[in-house]
């Protein structure tokens, strides 16, 4: 499965860690890629910005979206995809 991951605080650290060894395909975004080196080291991809996870996710939807972090960034992430979200 392919799946989009924003946060990888102390909790999606874990969840993160879990797919990857699961097998799945994960791409991750987190506001400080080094806090991100330990899940790119097991496979994860790298995301550089919210709406690129977001691009992720629709190109393979519905294959999977697990949003963990700050509120904050959750609405930086939706509205930096203008409306596509409204379409699903």
């Amino acid at each position: 499965m392919k799946i989009a991951f924003v946060g990888t605080g102390v909790m999606g650290q874990g969840m993160v860690a879990n797919l990857l060894q699961a097998g799945h395909q994960v791409t991750i975004y987190t506001r400080t890629k080094a806090k991100a080196d330990g899940l790119l080291a097991l496979g994860a991809s790298w995301a550089a910005s919210p709406a690129e996870a977001a691009r992720f996710f629709l190109e393979n939807r519905p294959r999977g979206f697990v949003p963990r972090p700050l509120p904050k960034l959750v609405d930086q992430f939706l509205a930096e995809q203008e409306g596509q979200f409204a379409a699903m």
